[in-house]
């Protein structure tokens, strides 16, 4: 029965899911059905009469976006509860392939994932959600669902949709982002500005008169944005005013101080980040590149220095107060990187010997800082070109 009913929505599956899918303002669907953890799911008794909820669709199981965003999802679920919202996957699978499936998550991203993973087999849900993308399909021939995101008010209506297409994963920080923002306007009766982040200046909304402003957040409780079209007007509305994040100023609600002690501390699951090997486990980025002896062809040569070599001639290499020993010291910590620093210098100064063995080099050194210092994955790091007639090498 399903395979055919796809098959003639493939001819409008466009204006198919244009038509079905629930927008802001609607009652979002109680789902009933399987999850890994029972056989009988009801969302709306999960979410209870006073949560938020957030819904989030995905194409399939055993897909690698998928199982990296439900990491990510699991890694800011006390985010969620800090906020009074429970979290819902969806994906159109079993029970017994989502209980599979949750063991590969916890592999891959360490998050043993504890919240509901809806089971939708038979698309009936989906359907009904008009959350499709036509021309992705599994290996059945049913097309898979979009990585649409949902979160409900606690009235079980809409507050915001989020689409991804399936090659894109969802940015889980952002949703917790536009979380903490809806709940500022409900909560509050403030608007959040472009780029906005938990902590920054609100808006004083629009339907508000400067009056009713000064009632609601003190004489002085706003700042009114200097704009050419109301300079020298007397009027009753300046529209762009600014206001403090209520939950700086909240001290009534206990909710309120957590939120606020958190405000720039939230971290959550990122992909593992591309690292230069340690000595020992060598790869191109320890190769240096010297001319060949015919035919004038170049080809790489590893370089193995002594791990204790840590000579630089700063006159060499044209490095303008670069403390080497400090960089290592700094460092220590993560011994990883300090054996790569001892590596790579070294590596440099075999290079720039060479060079000069062959005339006419040439050393360019370009310092920069990627990131924070002592972040082993954001460690200030500084590329070395040396070069020389048919030689190269960039470390």
């Amino acid at each position: 029965v399903v395979a055919p009913l796809f098959a003639i929505m493939d001819s409008f599956s466009s204006n198919y899911l244009r038509w079905m899918s629930p927008t802001i303002g609607d009652t979002f669907p109680d789902l009933q059905g399987e999850t890994q953890h029972t056989d009988a799911f009801s969302l709306y008794d999960y979410l209870g009469n006073k949560s938020w909820g957030i819904v989030f669709m995905h194409p399939g199981d055993f897909t690698p976006v998928c199982t990296t965003e439900l990491g990510a999802a699991q890694s800011l679920k006390a985010e969620f509860y800090a906020r009074n919202t429970k979290i819902c996957g969806f994906s159109c699978d079993d029970a017994s392939r989502h209980r599979a499936w949750v063991a590969d998550i916890e592999a891959a991203t360490g998050q043993r994932l504890d919240f509901p993973l809806f089971c939708d087999p038979d698309r009936e849900h989906a359907i009904e959600l008009g959350v499709f993308d036509p021309q992705l399909k599994d290996d059945a021939g049913l097309p898979q669902t979009v990585r649409s995101v949902f979160i409900l008010n606690p009235d079980k209506t809409i507050a915001l949709t989020m689409t991804y297409p399936s090659c894109v994963g969802r940015n889980f920080d952002e949703i917790l982002r536009v979380l903490d923002a809806l709940q500022r306007a409900s909560n509050f009766g403030v608007n959040t500005p472009a780029n906005w982040q938990p902590g920054d200046k609100t808006i004083v909304p629009d339907n508000m008169n400067d009056e009713q402003a000064e009632e609601k957040f003190g004489k002085n409780g706003f700042i009114t944005a200097d704009l050419p079209s109301e300079r020298g007007k007397v009027t009753e509305k300046h529209y762009l005013r600014y206001t403090d994040d209520p939950i700086l100023t909240d001290t009534n609600s206990k909710q309120s101080s957590k939120l606020a002690a958190r405000i720039g501390k939230i971290k959550s699951w990122r992909p593992p980040k591309s690292f230069l090997p340690v000595a020992g486990a060598l790869s191109l980025s320890s190769m240096r590149r010297r001319r060949g002896t015919s035919g004038g062809k170049s080809k790489l040569a590893p370089v193995r220095p002594a791990e204790e070599d840590l000579g630089v001639e700063q006159n060499e290499c044209k490095i303008d107060e670069l403390n080497l020993k400090q960089n290592v010291g700094d460092c220590s910590q993560h011994k990883p990187w300090t054996r790569i620093l001892t590596v790579g210098f070294s590596a440099l100064k075999s290079e720039i010997d060479d060079a000069k063995q062959q005339g006419n080099a040439k050393s360019e050194i370009d310092e920069y800082q990627s990131a924070k210092h002592r972040d082993p994955s954001k460690s200030q790091m500084r590329r070395f070109s040396c070069n020389s007639a048919g030689s190269e090498v960039v470390w």
